[in-house]
């Protein structure tokens, strides 16, 4: 499928899907707000976790480091994010102190801890994105615009 034929078959029908696609998001803001303190931190945790290709198991065991390439620093995430690096490493150490943050030699990795404290969040990302999927399969099957094979 294509990106352009999937925003024309939404923007078709966007009195009708819109508000569906907007419910979502905002079911999974809501949930969110359950587990991080605001948008800054979460968007934190998630740059975090897209920079983690493994979790960080074994915290505590220093004798097998992160693969190469896994996790990030603070100056990373302020940059990736778009924030003052003092604000990122503030909210970095209360990612640590609620265990869904590692350091281990000197990068940032998401935890286990973080991955099971973080179940019903995981969960509700993944609803929201089967009903959008769902509603926009029907936008391109009721006609605005077949998909190519």
């Amino acid at each position: 499928m294509r990106v352009q034929a999937i925003v024309d078959a939404i923007s078709a029908r966007q009195e009708e899907v819109g508000p569906a696609i907007v419910n979502e998001l905002l079911a999974v803001l809501m949930t969110a707000r359950e587990h991080f303190a605001d948008l800054e931190e979460w968007t934190i945790f998630l740059a975090v976790v897209s920079k983690s290709s493994v979790l960080a198991r074994d915290v505590d065991a220093p004798s097998r480091p992160p693969p190469p390439g896994a996790g990030t620093n603070v100056r990373s995430l302020a940059d990736s994010c778009e924030l003052p690096r003092e604000t990122v490493r503030r909210k970095v150490r209360k990612l640590m102190d609620r265990g869904y943050v590692a350091a281990r030699d000197d990068r940032l990795l998401a935890t286990e801890q973080a991955k099971a404290a973080l179940q019903p969040l995981t969960q509700q990302v993944y609803r929201s994105a089967a009903r959008v999927r769902l509603m926009i399969d029907k936008a391109m099957a009721e006609g605005a615009g077949q998909p190519p094979p």
